[in-house]
């Protein structure tokens, strides 16, 4: 019975039609087309069209096979049968879309587009990796679902011809229009109270846990007029362009899923729905075109395999195997089953993967790594940024009678210096620093985390006030065994070297002869305003960056030497600001004259006002971004090389 198609196409011409061929298209009329979704006259308009257009013969014909083979699985001529139907169609449907069917013949497009989905639904198998030793499927692959993305693409392709010619008639489009969700979201009188507990039940940036596995929140019904403007609001735009796939995409997708998960049976709807409900066939409608009206950023989402993204295919899946029943859905329910256990095996393991890379990370840092670790760091950053704490104790130091202004920007300090003195002076007291710097910055990393072990909770973290508390605890111990000497020497040797007469000629040499003229007590000068300071510093420092740390790992952030470097030097900026005062303080007390707390404190303030506890906070804030940019990357880098990870 050769026909001859609208669209003109050679490859349709001279086909044999056989008694296979009737038996099939009997089949689908007295028997398929009674189970698949919208009226059985849509179908019937299929059927005439089909002998117009060859592609959607062999899509009737697929589906109608792939039918028989779920009825007689027994009998695999059905589902060859099926799959060669399939590959005709897809060939001939593709030239035809090719040549602008959608504003030809909307009805043949989306009569063969609706086939072709059941198809797609029929099908699962599922992409994983082969049997290991033990013969079962490790799913360590995320399961792939071509569903999903074939909607998709569907979808641009009607939108896009559609717009073209919009008022040509058709049997389809009026039942189309008929959105299930209307009767299903009276039906299910979901409170706006259930859709927020969703929301933050399916939150992208909470965790991955196998408690997700699981709707643990209750299912709360209203009559509230204002639900039908929340679900107005959470509804998918058509639109692919954005510039937020969570958004855009991933969140309209939870409001969705949710009205589908509120007809389980462990939701308690108003109104259980099994195949002799009213609510069946909307509902069924409701959840065939779940992969359709979900938006693009979201498609993307599963196709690159997010955590978040499968997770709402796994409860998907898990609520089309309860709600759809096989007898009744044949096309839906072996998909459901398969997928189901697929993402949930692979969900078990990519939460357990992340649990065990937490728990690495997690892992308690030897004091033996930590003090390496922060000597190493500390003698790098020092090294690095001396110029900078050089410009910033210069500009702090009382400037001697007819000297010109110290400049505020630290960079043109240092040019200056550099120009006067010589490049060399630049790193006048740089080797005090370093050995100083290495000591204390030891002392800070072996101390805090020595505290934050103690402190922490079960799985290694660690609040925010407690990680406060470890920073003030590391400070003062850094302070006593490191820091105020240090700082002392550096201090005297910076002050020294813009005196016409210079008394030090090295740190040693410094040490030395101020514990001849004053005690060992006069290297301690300063300690009170000193301790404060690395309190305070330590504090801020060390506490912003574990905050910045924990908040990275709860949003999965990934842990590379760029974010550790923006997360130490977001924690220097935030220190400079916030303990800049102490610093100025410390400087005054630790000059060659030397002062007390109360007379650095009184003095700065006769000197320069309020302004004058920030002075040199820009020559601090140059030093400290890079600072702790450099000190936490290096520190990171060297404890995890030298714990094998």
């Amino acid at each position: 019975m050769p026909t001859n198609p609208l669209l003109p196409n050679p490859a349709s011409m001279n086909k044999t039609v056989n008694l296979d061929h009737l038996k099939l298209l009997h089949h689908f009329q007295v028997s398929t087309q009674q189970t698949l979704l919208l009226a059985p006259d849509v179908w019937s308009h299929a059927l005439q069209l089909c002998f117009q257009f060859d592609f959607l013969m062999n899509a009737i014909l697929c589906i109608a096979a792939r039918h028989l083979a779920v009825l007689r699985p027994q009998d695999s001529t059905y589902s060859t049968a099926a799959t060669s139907h399939l590959c005709r169609a897809l060939s001939r449907f593709r030239s035809a879309v090719a040549k602008d069917l959608t504003s030809t013949h909307v009805d043949a497009f989306i009569a063969t587009s609706l086939l072709l989905q059941y198809e797609l639904w029929t099908n699962a198998d599922i992409t994983a990796p082969t049997e290991d030793d033990t013969g079962e499927v490790p799913f360590t692959q995320r399961p792939k679902d071509h569903l999903f993305t074939f909607c998709s693409s569907l979808k641009r392709v009607f939108l896009k011809g559609i717009s073209a010619n919009s008022g040509q008639p058709s049997v389809f489009l009026p039942r189309l229009r008929q959105n299930p969700k209307d009767a299903l979201v009276r039906a299910a009188q979901i409170s706006c109270d259930t859709i927020d507990e969703c929301h933050k039940f399916f939150a992208w940036n909470r965790p991955i846990s196998l408690d997700l596995l699981e709707i643990s929140f209750p299912y709360k019904r209203s009559l509230d007029s204002a639900i039908s403007t929340v679900w107005q609001s959470h509804s998918p735009r058509l639109s692919e362009d954005t510039n937020n796939p969570v958004e855009d995409g991933y969140v309209p997708v939870i409001t969705q899923l949710c009205l589908i998960l509120s007809f389980l049976p462990e939701a308690r709807p108003p109104e259980l729905v099994n195949r002799d409900s009213n609510l069946f066939p909307e509902l069924s409608r409701f959840i065939l075109s779940f992969p359709i009206i979900c938006h693009g950023p979201y498609i993307s989402m599963v196709q690159e395999g997010d955590p978040h993204a499968l997770l709402l295919l796994y409860h998907f899946y898990r609520a089309v195997r309860i709600l759809m029943p096989l007898e009744k859905c044949w096309w839906a329910y072996k998909r459901a089953v398969a997928f189901e256990k697929a993402l949930k095996e692979w969900l078990i393991k990519d939460s357990a993967k992340r649990v065990t890379s937490q728990n690495k990370e997690n892992k308690t840092i030897p004091p033996w790594v930590s003090l390496m670790s922060g000597a190493t760091a500390g003698a790098v950053e020092a090294t690095i940024t001396y110029p900078f704490e050089f410009a910033k104790t210069r500009a702090q130091l009382r400037s001697q009678q007819g000297a010109m202004a110290m400049p505020k920007n630290p960079l043109t300090l240092i040019c200056q210096v550099a120009k006067l003195e010589g490049p060399a002076a630049l790193y006048t007291g740089c080797s005090t620093l370093v050995v100083g710097t290495a000591a204390k910055a030891g002392v800070r990393f072996l101390s805090f985390d020595s505290i934050k072990n103690l402190l922490s909770d079960e799985d290694g973290s660690l609040s925010t006030s407690r990680g406060i508390l470890a920073g003030m605890c590391a400070g003062a111990t850094e302070s006593v065994l490191a820091v105020t000497p240090t700082e002392r020497i550096k201090t005297a040797l910076i002050d020294d070297a813009k005196s016409p007469n210079k008394r030090f000629r090295s740190s040693l040499h410094a040490t030395r002869t101020l514990i001849q003229e004053n005690g060992l007590a006069d290297i301690y000068k300063g300690g009170v305003s000193t301790t404060m300071k690395q309190m305070a510093t330590s504090a801020v420092r060390m506490g912003s960056y574990n905050f910045l740390k924990e908040t990275a790992k709860k949003y999965d952030m990934p842990k590379t030497a760029t974010t550790t470097f923006a997360m130490g030097a977001l924690a220097g900026t935030i220190t400079v600001y916030a303990t800049q005062p102490f610093d100025v303080i410390k400087t005054r007390s630790q000059s060659v004259q030397g002062a007390s707390l109360a007379e650095a404190v009184g003095g700065i303030f006769q000197d320069y006002g309020v302004k004058g506890f920030w002075k040199g906070s820009t020559m601090r804030l140059g030093r400290l971004i890079l600072s702790g940019g450099i000190v936490f990357s290096v520190y990171e880098q060297v404890a995890a090389a030298l714990m094998g990870k």
